[in-house]
């Protein structure tokens, strides 16, 4: 019997302070001024699912095609 693997990549952008927010000053206060620019960064997370179904399997994987935020979509199968 054969299961399908589905593996995805998740990506989305998350914000983090400006690099001259985390200075904190001799008195160990965080200082509060910041730059106008906005500072994001990318994170990736891979996750799988197995199914035991074909038919199942394909439903999932091209209903995780539709989203932008999923990259890297493939499936694979094991005896």
């Amino acid at each position: 019997m054969y299961k399908y693997i589905i593996t995805w990549v998740v990506a989305s952008m998350q914000s983090m302070p400006s690099s001259d927010a985390t200075i904190k000053t001799e008195l160990g206060i965080t200082n509060s001024m910041s730059t106008l620019g906005l500072h994001f960064i990318t994170v990736k997370e891979k996750r799988e699912k197995v199914f035991e179904n074909k038919k199942d399997a394909i439903i999932f994987y091209n209903h995780a095609k539709t989203y932008s935020e999923i990259i890297e979509v493939k499936i694979d199968s094991i005896k």
